[in-house]
């Protein structure tokens, strides 16, 4: 077998994985979700299980050597007919399906990723190396069937779930930038005179141990943040940085959302789970995974 290829072990212990963190996250969905079109897909999380389900078929099929149009409920007319994309098939798929409820949409997807998983396990290296060909009659792809098999397994289940936790993006906004100050009141002349933010809230965080004013700059603002006590880690910051940008706070109307998102691309963070205070929930992303810059997530409660 070609060293460039996954072995078997390897292709199991990838879709074991993936459908481990979509389970993870299915377990986490609120019902709209489940029910429910989102803005960013057009489909709720009960239609990409149909679909992911309906590729299942589709290499249970292939694995057996049978039509793959067929496992899918898709008339070979239709294909003549030059319905062969897979945006075709896809759109195909969702109306078959559009009326099952979520429950039925879950068990159609674990029924067929049980028997995905079972067809696997009977495999071996040297099968996964095979030609597309030798699997479908009438096809002349000699791309190895292993390509067919991490397309309607691990890679699917990924990219899915990179959609299905999507945040609704249209309701994104930058809600302010923090900036460390030696004081609030040298930083002012800038600030308020020169640049000409109007003056907002004025107050002490004694949990944080800072002293915060809010500049008001269109919808969102400018938060100035000063150390009040030389143990807080604004000061230890402020000693180590100087001066300067401390983050930057994106509003949101689902941080659990939004996070779940984050987690399903591989962005680290900070706060696994939001924390709350004075009428929000906020959360911090790594800034390893933002190009070094700290980003903060709020949604107002």
């Amino acid at each position: 077998m070609s060293a460039a290829l996954n072995s078997l072990s390897t292709v199991i212990e990838r879709v074991e994985t993936a459908k481990a963190a979509l389970d993870n996250f299915l377990g986490s969905i609120s019902d709209t979700q489940k029910h429910a079109p989102s803005t960013a897909t057009k489909w709720a999380v009960r239609d990409h299980l149909t679909h992911m389900a309906a590729w299942h078929h589709a290499l249970l099929a292939v694995l057996a050597k049978r039509d793959r149009y067929a496992a899918m409920g898709i008339d070979r007319a239709w294909i003549k007919r030059g319905v062969t994309t897979s945006d075709d098939i896809n759109a195909i798929i969702y109306y078959q399906h559009k009326t099952k409820t979520y429950d039925e949409a879950l068990a159609m997807f674990e029924e067929s990723y049980r028997a995905v998983r079972d067809a696997l396990a009977q495999l071996d290296d040297a099968t996964l190396a095979l030609p597309f060909h030798q699997f479908q009659e009438g096809e002349t792809r000699d791309t190895p069937i292993l390509k067919w098999v991490e397309g309607a397994t691990y890679e699917h289940y990924e990219q899915h779930l990179m959609w299905m936790s999507a945040p609704e993006k249209s309701h994104v906004t930058v809600n302010h930038v923090a900036v460390v100050v030696e004081t609030i009141e040298n930083a002012l002349p800038f600030w308020r005179d020169a640049l000409g933010l109007p003056m907002g809230e004025v107050r002490d965080v004694p949990q944080e141990q800072v002293k915060v004013a809010f500049l008001e700059a269109g919808e969102a603002h400018v938060e100035l943040v000063q150390p009040t006590t030389s143990e807080s880690g604004i000061a230890a910051y402020l000693a180590k940085k100087g001066p300067g940008m401390h983050h930057i706070c994106f509003e949101v109307d689902d941080i659990t959302a939004a996070l779940a998102h984050m987690q399903a691309q591989g962005i680290a963070l900070i706060n696994d789970t939001p924390k709350e205070r004075d009428g929000r929930k906020y959360a911090f992303i790594h800034p390893k995974s933002t190009g070094g810059v700290l980003v903060e997530l709020y949604e107002r409660l």
